[in-house]
């Protein structure tokens, strides 16, 4: 729930939501939600100042012609704020090969999503962002569970690390 960061940090911001999906969209407590595609937007272009593009990536098997789309709508100087699994994190591998009888069968749950098309590491994200002239100013991952006992329940907390700039 980017959005509710976003308006806590800048209540004055005007927040559009945007998905295909009309069932998700009704979830979001946002007044501009647009029921659209992402591979071709209904804004003008340099639109926008910040973009999130949460959990979505990896859903695609034509990332391209989003990020081109995105680079668009976003303004020159604008914020991109990407997220995405990263598939090579310590936890996600040990829980996968600790925790499944058959880990080459259940490939396909290996990041808990069966719809996910792609994996992005450090280096194709960086590649697919230069493409269309939009610099990563931080990536990081959250590689590293921290178990925390909250009210006598155990709870796994990531812990954000820095990956770039190295």
């Amino acid at each position: 729930y980017a959005h509710l960061i976003i308006r806590k940090n800048n209540p004055q911001s005007e927040i559009f939501g945007i998905d295909v999906d009309k069932d998700k969209m009704s979830k979001l407590a946002l007044k501009n939600l647009i029921c659209a595609n992402a591979y071709n937007m209904p804004f003008k272009d340099n639109s926008f100042d910040t973009i999130v593009l949460a959990e979505v990536l990896e859903h695609l098997w034509e990332p391209l012609g989003v990020i081109k789309e995105i680079s668009r709508v976003l303004c020159k100087d604008g914020k991109l704020f990407l997220i995405t699994p990263n598939p090579y994190s310590y936890y996600r591998l040990i829980r996968f090969y600790l925790f499944k009888k058959n880990p080459t069968k259940y490939y396909k749950k290996f990041l808990d999503n069966p719809d996910h098309k792609q994996f992005y590491d450090l280096f194709s994200l960086t590649s697919i962002l230069n493409k269309y002239s939009l610099e990563p100013i931080e990536i990081t991952t959250t590689d590293f569970i921290v178990p925390k006992i909250i009210k006598g329940k155990l709870s796994l907390r990531p812990i954000g690390v820095r990956l770039y700039p190295f």
